[in-house]
């Protein structure tokens, strides 16, 4: 094991090791469930109906929520993008796919790409209680989407068209970021 490995070890033993942080996490995470074509796409540690539990990132950004997720999948890999801003939403699904299938976004494209977001045809957002955009805040919900199709290929394959659907539960707790605008910072100028 090299040094910036070992070092990396001993800095997880002590993030986990610590209650704050532990608990931290214990209120970020949440079941993701991943669909390609209608059939369910299984991480290695699913569960047999097709629950991936994940952790959940919340960062509270000015007036806007973040929420992140990741999904590690033998290939591909997903990552579930959602911003909440007062009463709307929006998400993207983002697809890495590692060194196996490349996507297109049309059949006529004639580039492929590793990695693809895409955004939703039809999405849902149903929150437990309505989020007051505070730090440290809990919040529970379920958002579900159906996304644009798109173009798969696979090494010795040929091309495909694939319909990908999620399904996002989760337990989130804010994290506030500062407002990185630059104006917003006069003091000592």
């Amino acid at each position: 094991m090299s040094d910036i490995a070992s070092q990396d070890a001993l800095q997880l033993k002590k993030i986990f090791h610590d209650p704050k942080r532990t608990n931290a996490l214990q209120n970020n995470i949440g079941g993701f469930y991943l669909y390609r074509n209608d059939s369910v796409m299984k991480p290695t540690k699913a569960s047999k109906n097709g629950l991936a539990a994940v952790g959940c990132l919340c960062v509270l950004f000015n007036d806007s929520l973040l929420l992140n997720s990741s999904l590690k999948l033998s290939l591909p890999g997903a990552g579930m993008g959602i911003k909440i801003h007062k009463d709307r939403f929006s998400g993207s699904l983002h697809l890495h796919s590692g060194n196996g299938i490349k996507y297109k976004r049309t059949e006529k494209d004639r580039q492929y790409v590793k990695d693809l977001t895409i955004v939703p045809e039809t999405q849902s957002l149903v929150l437990a209680t309505r989020p007051g955009f505070a730090p440290d805040e809990i919040f529970f919900g379920e958002y579900s989407a159906s996304f644009k199709p798109v173009f798969e290929k696979k090494p010795g394959i040929r091309l495909q068209v694939s319909n990908y659907q999620v399904r996002l539960v989760f337990k989130s707790q804010t994290i506030a970021l500062s407002d990185s605008n630059p104006q917003s910072n006069t003091e000592g100028k």
